[in-house]
């Protein structure tokens, strides 16, 4: 898994063997936590129609609307190696 695009303090894209992995952060009042989707084929024609922009408003919808998007969470099965992807990235400098 690596890092493919990333909007500062709000969301990473992650492609790994062809699959997209979109990684946003949600807060509420004094919790946080970040939301860890696979693309489905809809999500990813638009991220290639639309580009950055549509990541962006994606990012919002899951900030926004965390429930819509809790039974795709991937956090706790992929959550490590997001976190191994994220440190890679930056140790490359971003």
């Amino acid at each position: 898994m690596k890092v493919a695009a990333h909007g500062p303090n709000t969301w990473f894209l992650f492609e790994e063997s062809g699959q997209y992995f979109f990684d946003a952060r949600v807060s509420h009042s004094f919790t946080e936590w970040s939301v860890l989707v696979q693309l489905t084929p809809q999500e990813y024609r638009e991220y290639h129609a639309i580009g950055r922009l549509y990541l962006d408003y994606l990012a919002a919808r899951i900030h926004n609307f965390p429930g819509e998007y809790s039974a795709r969470d991937l956090t706790k099965e992929r959550g490590s190696e997001v976190m191994r992807a994220v440190q890679e990235w930056r140790a490359g400098n971003g």
